[in-house]
């Protein structure tokens, strides 16, 4: 399916979104000198790296594309083994049936963008560190995942610290063995990112330790206009300095914040899970009607699939309410429920674009599988936890329809 996309789609349509700064990683970035355009100097390395190597390989940007759609299809069967090792079989089974056909995942598997790569080291990176009976290498291994994953995407570093706290209280090792793994992993992690950091020092003189985006992230979403192009202008005309202009942000920031009521915050929160939950994501759209090989698809049908990709995403949240609230607790439960607060906090102090919505799905998956499986020994419904279950999706339904 995701290489029958990109035959009709991906290799003769124009660039959607950040496809263009992309496409110039591919054709000239380098490891020892700042890239450009600007809006790509600063950004998380493991995509653009890996577009150059294929680049350097002779890899065209056909068969670059054609490599992450396997990598999308690679992350389904990640997701289906996890599946199998943490809720059964039947549950394996089902998620990749339901990961195969998600539109926004099929979509962005045949776009010049990140998040491919990234939900491909997560997934890995979940499969390793929770391997069963696995020895203290596999930890290290999934630590030098986590590494890959966050020089992907930084979003994930405020679940970084949170899964340490997890590992050093969860029973899912012995006591005595918890010290050990956390250390092992944090120390895997950080030795991936630390020769970027270098390179960072090295090209820019300044401490950059993946990216420099965190403070105009912040601005982004905490200010009086909402997300604009305007402040995408007004931060790089600052400064050449990466660091001076996040500096400059934090200040823009934090002015603004100063002067809001005791409110925001809950508003902003409600902001946020409307945006992640509820709104369209046009880039995916925009990935099947844009100049493909049969030319553009007329407008009810353009629509349609956009129509159809916000359902089906949002039968899975409903579905996967249901059965995170209603599944035993297990350390492989607590451990996804803290993946979804960390990253949802992150977006809830800096700000979130539909598409940020893409790492939750597959553990919507997965936990929607449970409600339709409801494998013995995992599925354990009691009188409260249903009424918990169907608040949440009432609410749900309520954020959809305000």
């Amino acid at each position: 399916m995701r290489l029958g996309v990109l035959w009709a789609v991906g290799a003769v349509r124009g660039p959607v979104d950040d496809e263009w700064a992309y496409v110039q990683a591919f054709q000239g970035a380098t490891f020892w000198t700042a890239w450009a355009p600007k809006i790509l100097e600063c950004r998380a390395p493991g995509y653009p790296l890996l577009l150059r190597a294929l680049h350097l390989l002779g890899v065209g940007r056909g068969g670059a594309l054609a490599l992450q759609a396997l990598l999308g299809t690679a992350t389904v069967g990640l997701m289906m083994l996890l599946a199998r090792r943490w809720m059964g079989a039947g549950v394996g089974s089902t998620i990749g049936a339901l990961l195969a056909v998600e539109p926004t995942l099929v979509a962005y598997s045949v776009l010049f963008m990140s998040e491919t790569l990234f939900v491909f080291l997560m997934a890995s990176f979940f499969l390793l560190l929770t391997w069963p009976g696995a020895g203290r290498r596999t930890t290290v291994a999934a630590g030098a995942l986590l590494g890959l994953t966050l020089l992907t995407r930084s979003t994930l570093l405020p679940f970084f610290g949170a899964l340490l706290i997890w590992m050093l209280a969860t029973d899912f090792w012995p006591r005595p063995e918890r010290l050990a793994r956390a250390t092992l992993l944090a120390l895997a992690a950080v030795s991936t990112i630390v020769p970027w950091t270098i390179r960072n020092a090295l090209v820019y003189r300044e401490l950059i330790p993946i990216d420099c985006y965190t403070m105009n992230s912040l601005w982004l979403g905490n200010n009086p206009d909402g997300w604009n192009v305007g402040l995408w202008k007004r931060y790089f005309e600052h400064s050449d300095s990466p660091t001076e202009r996040e500096r400059f942000a934090f200040q823009q920031a934090r002015d603004f914040l100063r002067t809001q009521p005791p409110t925001y915050p809950v508003t902003k929160l409600g902001s946020v899970v409307w945006r992640l939950v509820a709104m369209e994501d046009r880039i995916a759209e925009a990935s099947y009607g844009v100049m493909h090989r049969y030319g553009p698809l007329p407008p009810r049908a353009a629509a349609m699939l956009g129509t159809i990709e916000r359902a089906y995403f949002l039968a899975l949240t409903a579905l996967a309410l249901v059965g995170f609230t209603l599944a035993a607790r297990s350390p492989e439960r607590t451990l996804v429920g803290v993946f979804a607060a960390a990253l949802l906090l992150g977006h809830w102090i800096t700000f979130v674009y539909p598409r940020h919505r893409i790492p939750f799905v597959p553990f919507l998956a997965l936990f929607s599988a449970v409600t339709l499986c409801r494998p013995r020994g995992v599925w354990r419904p009691t009188r409260g936890r249903i009424v918990v279950a169907t608040a949440l999706v009432a609410a749900l339904a309520l954020a959809v329809w305000r």
